[in-house]
């Protein structure tokens, strides 16, 4: 149609499908795809890496698949021009769902453009703190995924001249995962704690103290823990190191990068969720464990408490036999009325919904269109 606005969403930079910034990207598409607004085209600029995974769930629509490679890689460095990266058509709103893409409209027409902004943990390295900034500064509009993270804007961001909204991400209602596939894994690993990420601010080492701990208590002496995510060399040393000093080698296992199916799966036979994490923008994990019903106990930091509000035990230090304490004391609390915390656990993690989150995004871009016919 010809009067149809037309909204560039821009994936970013995205380097595996196997990442929460993926699955925002993703999840966001197949909502709006769902939503079918009336009077919207949307294009989507997704990354090669995400291509594939973007044609399997979100299926038939205009994309753009930059190419960030040989000659035009050289080409946009030397010239600092994203038109050798790819072409971006005339558009009514310019979205980006990540601050960091080289891509973009070549021009500094702020006042059509949209930056979701997860965290500033961007601000803690000096070269992802001048991309963010340089962001910011050609961007008219800011999406905050949590009022957390609105928080930080406040705090952190001088010169605040962006309209500013907060829309909270949905998460994806999980498959069901068969009782089968449990009972393998159970098989495979007797009972286990979960947890995700590779990076140090998740903080996984304060696990390992937890973990002797605990395994020294008669009833838990089995007790072990499953890791996933991609860890750098480094940090997975440390961790090795430090578990074969507390004797637990055998307890804690490394899974490497698993994918969303495999996922579900652990999250499904876990016997709780552990997520110690410092810094979290919005803290996707905790939600996806209640969809479960699973006990979830992470820390106190950032936007976790809002994120998973009375339904998750809380850390507020890291001292091993304190986090042992609120374990094995909320392990009990849960089995003393296992149907209630479950009921309660996925009734609150249904609220987190992508086609409410789409629908303010679609409001948004209404509200952006409207100004921009007014100037």
């Amino acid at each position: 149609m010809a009067n149809q606005k037309s909204i560039i969403i821009d994936f970013g930079k995205i380097s595996t499908p196997y990442c929460g910034l993926a699955e925002v990207a993703l999840n966001l598409a197949e909502a709006l795809n769902r939503l079918a607004a009336d009077g919207f085209e949307f294009t989507y600029v997704v990354p090669s890496a995400l291509r594939e995974e973007f044609d399997r769930r979100v299926g038939a629509n205009q994309v753009i698949t930059p190419n960030y490679k040989g000659l035009h890689r050289i080409l946009y460095y030397l010239t600092g021009r994203p038109g050798f990266l790819c072409e971006i058509p005339k558009h009514d709103v310019y979205h980006y769902l990540h601050f960091y893409s080289p891509w973009g409209p070549s021009d500094n027409d702020k006042h059509r453009t949209l930056l979701t902004i997860h965290d500033f943990h961007a601000l803690e390295r000096k070269r992802a703190s001048n991309r963010l900034n340089y962001r910011l500064s050609r961007v008219a509009h800011l999406a905050f995924i949590s009022n957390f993270a609105f928080e930080e804007y406040n705090k952190h961001i001088k010169s605040r001249h962006h309209s500013t909204h907060v829309i909270t991400n949905g998460v994806k209602i999980p498959p069901s995962i068969s009782m089968d596939s449990s009972r393998q894994l159970e098989d495979k690993y007797g009972e286990f704690l979960f947890t995700l990420g590779g990076l140090k601010r998740k903080n996984i080492h304060s696990l390992l103290g937890m973990l002797q701990k605990v395994r020294q208590q008669s009833s838990s002496s089995q007790l072990k823990l499953l890791v996933a995510g991609s860890i750098k060399d480094k940090y997975k040393n440390e961790l090795v190191t430090e578990a074969k000093d507390k004797h637990i080698t055998e307890a804690v296992i490394f899974l490497g990068q698993v994918s969303e199916q495999e996922k579900y799966q652990y999250l499904q036979a876990c016997r709780a969720f552990v997520f110690p994490s410092l810094q979290e923008g919005f803290g996707l994990p905790v939600i996806e464990a209640l969809h479960f019903g699973k006990p979830v106990f992470c820390s106190n930091k950032t936007s976790l408490p809002e994120v998973g509000g009375d339904q998750v035990y809380y850390w507020e230090n890291f001292d091993s036999q304190y986090m042992a304490n609120v374990l094995l004391e909320g392990l009990a609390d849960n089995d003393s009325a296992l149907e209630k915390h479950i009921t309660a656990r996925q009734y609150y993690a249904r609220s987190f919904d992508w086609d409410k989150n789409a629908k303010q995004y679609v409001d948004l871009y209404t509200s952006i269109v409207a100004t921009d016919s007014t100037q």
